[in-house]
């Protein structure tokens, strides 16, 4: 299979996230083959060359078994010789990398983002350990019903039956994720929502279309909020256009709850900071062949060998997934800036460079950061093309707080925790931004 490898470097200053969203990638596509079958070949090459890719490029291998993940491997090649199928080899590749637990490392395929991953007519999320209606498109369905059944089986087994295929660095994570993911679910089902059946077709690309960016006054010249759902160079240069609208508000409340990503928006920081700033503490693997070889051997070989040899070597594994780290550089926030008040708002659905976005606000004490923690998720994927429109995506860097501790699979905590009820879902109420308006 002829290829076309891609390489994403220096996308943004300082760093770039790259955006998480498998419904814009299903729109991106290249005039691709509607072929369901893939070649043995085929699938021997990808499958071996992601695994090649991951033992070079991987940063997040702490807390993962090396031994593990080459069984985890021969049972994938197992599985991907075993059938032709293109729709069970995505799948596969989609179990295989999500047992690595990044939510930046996954497998996708424009054909099965355009014949599997038709958009939901409902929006559900998971509070209060039950499935939440959140929006629906649907006569019937409203805001705030709790899914009890799809197709006769709980909801909660139907997820447990698809979370190996969900690439997550948390549970929190991966059930967040879940019904992102149109793919797992069939074209039609039917839901039961308080002993009622409803039937739900998968159509359309998108039945909740949401502005980028916008903007409005809550109290005309004192209080304005800023809803920011994703992050690009255009979405932050209207952003900002809306903190210059508003810099004489006494308070401006910026709202990126489900930020899906995208790049660093480091200007948009600069001119709502009113002090120099950092970002991530970050790393990336340094592979180092002789580390690996003795770290290897001494796994291989321990029960063979003397005391005297393991002690020599007891180190080695320490250094078998070496890396390269350094401290996050002090930033220089704009000379004209916004000097009121500043409040945040986050939730688990908040991501990657919407994090990028929320950590300096946080660290700094500069901004009031109220809601839930975000999904604790970062990497800088390193991105390899395939014929045909599939791509591995594969975290190269993994990112901490300025103290080293741990933000992957834990996120950015609020300063104030404040959540949203089923029953303010129901009423339509917005207690965060109630808050931040009586506070």
């Amino acid at each position: 299979m002829p290829l076309v490898e891609r390489r994403y470097f220096g996308l943004c200053p300082l760093r770039t996230s790259i955006l998480i969203n498998i419904v814009t990638i299903s729109i991106i596509m290249e005039d691709i083959h509607d072929d369901d079958r893939l070649s043995l070949n085929d699938r021997i090459y990808i499958s071996s060359k992601i695994y090649q890719l991951l033992h070079g490029h991987f940063a997040h291998w702490y807390g993962l078994s090396q031994d593990k993940f080459e069984e985890d491997y021969r049972t994938l090649i197992d599985d991907v010789t075993d059938t032709d199928d293109r729709y069970s080899f995505d799948m596969h590749m989609m179990e295989f990398l999500a047992k690595l637990r990044n939510g930046h490392t996954w497998f996708s395929d424009n054909w099965l983002n355009r014949n599997f991953n038709q958009a939901m007519p409902i929006e559900v999320v998971y509070d209060f350990g039950k499935w939440v209606i959140y929006r629906s498109a649907i006569g019937g369905i409203v805001p705030g019903m709790t899914i009890d059944n799809i197709n006769g089986v709980t909801l909660e087994e139907y997820y447990a039956s698809k979370r190996a295929r969900i690439s997550a660095s948390s549970e929190r994570e991966a059930r967040s994720r879940f019904c992102e993911q149109f793919y797992l679910f069939p074209r039609e089902f039917v839901l039961e929502l308080d002993g009622r059946g409803h039937t739900v077709k998968r159509e359309r690309a998108s039945y909740f279309p949401k502005k980028s960016v916008e903007g409005y006054w809550l109290e005309r010249g004192r209080v304005a909020i800023i809803k920011i759902n994703q992050f690009s160079k255009a979405t932050e240069e209207d952003a900002i256009g809306f903190v210059k609208e508003f810099f004489d508000a006494k308070r401006i409340i910026v709202d990126v709850r489900g930020n899906r990503g995208g790049s660093t928006p480091l200007d948009l920081i600069k001119i709502l900071m009113d002090r120099p700033f950092g970002l991530w503490r970050e790393s990336t693997p340094l592979n180092i062949g002789l580390f690996r070889f003795y770290a290897d051997y001494v796994r291989q070989n321990r029960d063979k060998m003397t005391q005297a040899m393991q002690e020599k070597l007891s180190l080695a594994e320490v250094f078998s997934t070496t890396e390269l780290s350094w401290a996050p550089e002090e930033v220089e926030n704009s000379r004209k800036h916004f000097d009121g008040e500043l409040f945040i708002i986050t939730d688990r659905y908040c991501r990657s460079a919407g994090e990028d976005f929320v950590l300096p606000f946080k660290e700094t004490g500069r901004a009031v950061v109220i809601g839930e923690a975000t999904m604790g998720t970062s990497g800088q994927p390193y991105v390899f093309s395939f014929e045909d429109g599939i791509q591995a995506f594969i975290a190269t860097k993994r990112v901490s707080f300025s103290d080293g501790s741990r933000f992957e699979g834990v996120g950015i905590h609020p300063d104030v925790s404040v959540m949203m009820t089923i029953e303010d879902i129901s009423m339509g109420r917005d207690p965060l931004v109630e808050y931040c308006l009586d506070h």
